[in-house]
């Protein structure tokens, strides 16, 4: 069965945090989409986030840990992995669903950002290898989960 591929563009909400491990370095972070509507019985304008906790791993991750920071505009490309354990505490299977990062672009248009060697708008990170299997990390060294306050 084939990974389903996806794409978002959005806001970084933190810095992201990146870590060494026995898989290789991964970096994880928070990113942050606004759809736009306009309510059809008032004609106010709405704002709806969406928020995706990614994960990225190799040399795409240790690049974006060194130029991309919070409130950076960026676009993701990658995956959804589902991942099922058998939990012996509980007796039961668990689930848990990785949005790995396989590609990103930056699309800041702050010519700082360029300046630093982060690829142009015209070339992306791409990975050197295939990312171990998602969740293999330390889940609880890295934030929970949720809505962040906005930038």
């Amino acid at each position: 069965m084939d990974d389903l591929e996806i794409s978002q563009i959005g806001f970084l909400g933190s810095d992201p945090k990146g870590k060494t491990t026995s898989r290789g370095f991964v970096v994880v972070f928070d990113l942050c989409s606004t759809s736009r509507y306009k309510d059809r019985t008032t004609g106010e304008a709405k704002e709806v986030p969406t928020w995706l906790r990614w994960e990225m791993w190799g040399t795409p991750a240790e690049n974006f840990i060194k130029y991309i920071k919070k409130g950076s505009h960026v676009q993701i490309k990658g995956t959804i992995r589902n991942n099922v354990w058998f939990d012996e505490g509980k007796g039961e299977n668990q689930y848990k669903d990785s949005h790995v990062a396989l590609r990103w672009k930056n699309l800041d248009r702050k010519s700082d950002a360029n300046a630093l060697g982060n690829a142009p708008a015209d070339k992306e990170n791409t990975p050197d290898s295939t990312p171990p299997d998602a969740g293999s990390y330390d889940d609880d060294s890295f934030p929970p989960y949720g809505a962040l306050p906005p930038a």
